[in-house]
């Protein structure tokens, strides 16, 4: 009996304590959504409240009609889609030769993979900088999408790479013996087995192209070329900033992303943690 009572006991413990996490991962969108859909004169009322008496969605409509909304998203939408194709096809290949084959260097280069993670954005932002202007490729959606591939391809190698070594090599040899070629054997034998996987890194890389603010700064500075990040620091006013709109403006740009997060879903739990899994 003190067994179950003490397993009980841990079971309400961990109840709880996930309850507090999703609270607090759950409040700033909660709070984001209040300020919103207040008005103007009652976004610094004090104390605040947590919903208005008075709720509105005049922001969003202002928002459109003052911002250039549809151009941001455009040039956003345009950007995230390059760069999933370009870095989760390229990190699908380069992850099936790392996993299949051995060369001389290779856990060393696939540590260099990793690390390349570890550099801070603030530290590569001036040669990035110098690199897109000599190619005369600043202020281009074309310097964004190779900036941020560079980004996502390494993650994406190494994800993909642990989800294929999961996959067992008998069968490579039984699609090659049935006299697939090597690119047959990979679209038509590892991608559909690799589905799960393939989503996960697809996530990752709409999340980190979609959501980059740092290098969309400083390599555009054309209006028309504004990703949304970009775009909702611009409706901060050197004098006066209307936060009901900028709240608004963040929920419009979170919706493409919870919408492919829910379209994907059910290749997350399993990708993450069949990439985890070495046969």
């Amino acid at each position: 009996m003190s067994a179950r009572i003490k397993r009980t006991a841990i079971d309400w413990i961990v109840l709880v304590l996930t309850m507090v996490l999703a609270l607090v991962f759950v409040f700033p969108f909660f709070w984001m959504f209040s300020t919103a859909t207040k008005p103007t004169e009652e976004v610094f009322k004090r104390p605040p409240e947590l919903l208005s008496s008075k709720l509105t969605f005049k922001a969003f409509s202002e928002v459109w009609q003052t911002r250039p909304m549809g151009t941001f998203f455009f040039n956003s939408a345009v950007v995230a889609f390059c760069v999933t194709v370009v870095a989760v096809s390229l990190a699908f290949l380069a992850a099936y030769g790392f996993s299949r084959w051995s060369f001389r260097g290779k856990k060393g280069f696939l540590g260099f993979i990793i690390a390349t993670q570890m550099l801070p954005e603030v530290l590569l932002i001036t040669p990035y900088f110098i690199v897109m202007a000599r190619l005369g490729l600043v202020n281009t959606r074309f310097a964004l999408m190779l900036a941020y591939s560079s980004f996502a391809l390494p993650f994406c190698t190494w994800m993909l790479k642990g989800f294929i070594d999961s996959l067992p090599r008998e069968l490579d040899e039984a699609a090659l013996i049935d006299g697939c070629s090597r690119l047959q054997l990979l679209f038509r034998v590892i991608a559909p087995l690799a589905l799960p996987g393939l989503g996960v890194t697809v996530l990752f890389s709409l999340l980190l192209s979609w959501n980059h603010y740092l290098f969309a700064m400083v390599l555009v500075t054309d209006e028309a070329l504004y990703t949304f990040p970009v775009g909702l620091a611009s409706f901060i006013g050197e004098y006066v900033t209307t936060w009901n709109q900028v709240m608004a403006g963040a929920i419009i740009a979170t919706i493409p992303i919870i919408l492919s997060a829910a379209f994907l879903e059910r290749y997350l739990v399993t990708g993450l943690s069949a990439g985890a899994v070495k046969q």
